[in-house]
């Protein structure tokens, strides 16, 4: 039987446009379960993307990546919960972060614009759920008891020009801060621009959910369930040509599924 409530995969792959000009990805993704005070399992996801323009933007997507996972870890080994995360701890965060990629740009002669990057992130525990964004790209959840109807958090955030967003790095990130906290939820997915043609419905500003339901009915009914193995089908997925008709952008993809009990194996 699996050892933890949740199920979940993660991916970020290169888009054909960056492939064809020999880019490297831009997107970043970090996305695992670890227990609380209470001994209650929370999952921790979080999606960065990096500015096309910024020479140094994988790395700043990474660092994101990295160092909100890392403080959340801390977060939790000292006996904190997920109730007790507020915006103001999210702004703390995004200032150390900020100091973190001045002192790189500066060691690398570099601007801190040259590390831009967006942020999404996502604390589900057993009670409560935080929501964090800075930049585009959404997070989606299922609603209902049939867990086959779904809800965007945040709209994607545009800047003040056309095509543009805001950014983590930023001096004023924090006043776009998109911050919201809810009760359990059963299903979470977090994601980069890049896969909002396919998932999103514009007119609406609603989720599409036939882009989300069979990826969550194969992460709940995969028997057994190997992360590595289902982390490993989504990148198939999302370099597919279905996939990469849609869209030539960087995409990044976070499935999450709390699972009750296990499909049975037999």
């Amino acid at each position: 039987m699996d050892e933890s409530p949740w199920r979940y995969a993660f991916r970020s792959v290169a888009g054909t446009a960056h492939i064809k000009s020999r880019t490297v990805c831009q997107d970043s993704s970090l996305c695992h379960s670890l227990t609380d005070v209470d001994g209650n399992e929370v999952l921790i996801g979080v999606v960065s993307d990096g500015a096309g323009t910024a020479v140094c933007s994988a790395k700043g997507a990474e660092m994101a990546c990295d160092h909100f996972f890392a403080v959340l870890y801390e977060y939790f080994a000292r006996g904190y919960k997920a109730t007790e995360i507020d915006r103001e701890y999210i702004v703390k965060w995004i200032s150390g972060y900020q100091e973190i990629i001045l002192r790189e740009a500066r060691s690398a002669n570099r601007t801190v614009k040259d590390y831009a990057c967006t942020l999404l992130a996502v604390v589900a525990g057993s009670d409560t759920t935080v929501f964090c964004q800075v930049g585009d790209g959404a997070i989606v959840v299922s609603t209902g008891e049939t867990r086959s109807e779904y809800a965007v958090i945040f709209w994607p955030q545009q800047g003040e020009y056309a095509s543009t967003t805001n950014f983590l790095t930023d001096l004023n990130a924090s006043d776009y801060l998109d911050f919201q906290t809810m009760g359990a939820v059963q299903d979470v997915a977090i994601f980069t621009d890049g896969l909002e043609r396919l998932s999103l419905v514009h007119n609406t500003k609603s989720p599409f959910a036939a882009f989300f339901q069979p990826l969550f009915d194969a992460l709940r009914n995969a028997a057994p369930f190997d992360a590595d193995k289902t982390s490993q089908l989504l990148e198939q997925f999302l370099s597919s040509e279905r996939v990469n008709e849609r869209t030539d952008d960087d995409k990044t993809l976070i499935l999450a599924s709390r699972c009750a009990s296990p499909p049975d194996e037999t």
